[in-house]
């Protein structure tokens, strides 16, 4: 009686269901005079990492960095292995009111039709690892933004929970859940953080996972009522980067 009575305890505590997460302190909307110059960086620097790919840059650089923005001598970098890769992009300010400042982007899936798929995967366990590797790329850069688009994007949000580096993401899957197998920000240097995050309503990943959009139980770093979360209702490219840029207007 001993023993049965041990394990029907052991398994009701196996299947007990874990506590939630609680919610997170949001950041807040990018500051200051320079604001929509800033913005406008951190996309043509979200924009330009999309554009790489393991041979590095095969199209035109001056298609979103413009004369203010400059790929610097850390390019395009690769990690090595196929279940740690991760490409990323180091930008300077050369010219303007932010002249100086050094925008890490990430870069997130490169095809469209595996975005959902990839984000299942680093949710089911592999996303901790990747962003280990993403905080060894920033400590190596030492930033002063933060950014990127889809994938690419809910890595910065990590980081930025971990680092308390300012950006913004673009169409992002939210990385926060109030369930504790699905949420993947273990950081909280995030709050009060100067980091936005932009979203075009139609876009069918942001549909997928976030809590406002009726889908998953996802949601992000910041929020509407902070000012950090921007929803865009008149998008016409979806999940396209490109899309975006020209909404927040081009360098």
């Amino acid at each position: 009686m001993v023993c049965s009575s041990g394990h029907d305890a052991r398994h009701r505590e196996t299947h007990r269901k874990p506590a939630t997460v609680p919610p997170p302190r949001h950041t807040k909307g990018l500051p200051g005079p320079h604001r929509d110059e800033l913005l406008r960086l951190l996309a043509a620097a979200a924009a330009n990492v999309c554009q790489h790919d393991g041979k590095g840059h095969k199209y035109d650089e001056n298609k979103y960095l413009g004369g203010r923005l400059r790929r610097t001598e850390w390019g395009s970098r690769f990690t090595a292995g196929a279940k740690d890769f991760m490409a990323y992009g180091v930008y300077a300010v050369v010219s303007g009111p932010l002249h100086g400042k050094i925008i890490l982007a990430y870069q997130g899936s490169s095809c469209d039709a595996h975005l959902v798929q990839d984000f299942k995967q680093l949710l089911g366990g592999r996303f901790k690892f990747v962003a280990d590797k993403a905080q060894v790329i920033f400590e190596d850069v030492c930033p002063d933004f933060i950014t990127g688009h889809s994938l690419g994007g809910c890595i910065a949000e990590v980081i930025c929970s971990r680092t308390g580096c300012p950006g913004a993401a673009f169409n992002s899957p939210g990385p926060w859940s109030p369930d504790p197998d699905h949420c993947v920000v273990d950081g909280e240097k995030h709050g009060g953080v100067n980091f936005e995050i932009h979203l075009a309503v139609a876009d069918p990943l942001v549909s997928l996972a976030n809590t406002s959009a009726g889908r998953m139980p996802h949601s992000h770093i910041g929020s509407e009522a902070s000012g950090a979360v921007r929803w865009h209702y008149n998008i016409s490219g979806l999940h396209s980067m490109d899309a975006m840029v020209n909404v927040l207007g081009r360098l």
